[in-house]
């Protein structure tokens, strides 16, 4: 948000294998088999013999949790941006971090202030405008 960075594109984010892929590897006992280590695998095989069920669906990847979570944030950082101005939504994202590669990794934190951010949201929108990031700062 910061920085307006362009999302960086996933490697083998499309690849999925229902059943055991090339070689005979299964991506359930080891992720080399899914495209290099799990590098940008976003999804899983889930296959009956393996999570239960009728039919293969495909499992989300704690990589794929985590960019839904960033598009949220961005989501939240935008809409505070629509009330507040574009300084109260840096304010948390100065919080949080200073660049691309300079970021704080304390996962309290980040909650924290995501909860923040959305309260900072909930009282703009009541008609406190700019003054919400003061209030929940």
């Amino acid at each position: 948000y910061n920085e307006m960075a362009n999302p960086k594109p996933l490697w083998v984010a499309d690849r999925f294998f229902p059943e055991p892929g090339p070689w005979g590897m299964d991506s359930w006992r080891s992720q080399l088999a899914q495209g290099g280590n799990g590098d940008g695998q976003l999804t899983y095989p889930g296959r009956p013999e393996v999570i239960g069920g009728k039919s293969v669906v495909p499992i989300a990847s704690l990589r794929l949790k985590q960019i839904r979570d960033g598009l949220e944030d961005l989501e939240y950082l935008y809409a505070l941006e629509d009330i507040a101005g574009r300084e109260a939504a840096l304010s948390f994202v100065r919080q949080l971090a200073t660049n691309t590669f300079t970021y704080m990794r304390n996962v309290s934190l980040v909650m924290d202030v995501r909860m923040r951010l959305g309260d900072a949201i909930e009282v703009a929108t009541k008609g406190f405008g700019s003054s919400a990031t003061e209030w929940v700062l």
